[in-house]
């Protein structure tokens, strides 16, 4: 474990054990080694940050410099248009420099066959965004191409439909099948027969 530096400046004297926020270190291209951005909550301050980077981190900050970086409006299923709250971002001046690693060439550690999969579908699935930015405009419904997904859904269901039952090969629990566990049908017929012997 690092020894801990020199305190360079007055800290504050609150404790926090369990803290209810989260700040995450950007990466940017243009930062200078001795330079890191962080985004932070709105509530944030300069000198929380700090002593937040000094306490849980050990690293001392010369200088701290904040902005609010607003967002893209975004239009409600009413049609209202909302615009969320900026994103508060701090840049702070480090004493010693930080470089970050570099990337690995080969990121299939990190990767399942789940999400390899799960992610070639979502780039082959419609995207609205990316064919305004190519063409301009977008495409009526008709003159796109027919969603394969849809095609696959629809034919497995005529599949069902023609076989008139389906079956995972799986047991049932005795919950779902055993009449005794089903207590909606045993009170009912307790009711029942109840009834009978009132009217009798």
């Amino acid at each position: 474990m690092a020894s801990k530096i020199i305190q360079p400046f007055r800290l504050g004297t609150k404790q926090i054990f369990l803290p209810k926020f989260g700040i995450a270190l950007l990466r940017r291209g243009h930062d200078r080694p001795n330079f890191a951005a962080f985004r932070v909550p709105l509530r944030f301050n300069k000198f929380d940050l700090r002593d937040y980077l000094y306490n849980a981190y050990n690293v001392a900050v010369l200088n701290v410099r904040s902005h609010l970086k607003p967002r893209q409006p975004i239009r409600m299923k009413s049609n209202r248009v909302i615009r969320p709250l900026p994103m508060k971002i701090m840049t702070v001046e480090l004493r010693q420099p930080f470089v970050w690693p570099e990337k690995p060439q080969d990121v299939t550690p990190w990767e399942s066959k789940e999400e390899a999969i799960r992610f070639k579908a979502m780039k082959k699935k419609y995207n609205p965004q990316e064919e305004l930015k190519k063409k301009g405009t977008l495409s009526l419904r008709d003159e796109r191409r027919p969603d394969q997904e849809k095609i696959a859904l629809r034919r497995h269901a005529e599949e069902l439909l023609k076989a008139g039952s389906w079956h995972n090969d799986e047991a049932l629990d005795p919950k779902f099948s055993d009449p005794k566990y089903n207590m909606a049908e045993d009170g009912s017929q307790a009711s029942r027969k109840k009834t009978q012997k009132s009217k009798m």
